[in-house]
């Protein structure tokens, strides 16, 4: 459990950690304590994006946000459009709110392919 920017309550907590594995990647949290911060990493189940990495490498770095619940909450929302759940807005929603929020992401055509198993 992590507790950044002063915050009392918790910032995240051993099931925001887990990795989530679905349809199109996985998705991983990493607690990054140096900066205070959670980053949302995504590795692709099919693409290679070029180069390949080993076992261990988590992914590509998609967002960061000092709330590791958000990160890990835009992880399941994408998970949810590509069971066919929700439509890709729910998920482009969280990774507004993580931007609003003083969150960093990549640019938001990535993560619309990443959300349609694009990337």
């Amino acid at each position: 459990m992590t507790h950044f920017g002063g915050s009392l309550l918790p910032s995240s907590d051993a099931t925001v950690m887990r990795p989530r594995v679905g349809k199109h990647g996985t998705f991983t949290v990493v607690a990054l304590h140096e900066i205070e911060e959670h980053a949302l990493f995504y590795r692709s189940a099919t693409h290679t994006h070029h180069v390949k990495q080993p076992d261990t490498w988590p992914g590509i770095m998609i967002a960061t946000h000092a709330n590791g619940f958000s990160c890990s909450n835009l992880a399941d929302r994408i998970m949810s459009v590509w069971e066919g759940q929700r439509d890709s807005d729910y998920a482009i929603a969280q990774f507004r709110y993580i931007l609003d929020c003083g969150g960093l992401g990549k640019k938001e055509s990535t993560i619309d392919a990443i959300i349609m198993g694009e990337f």
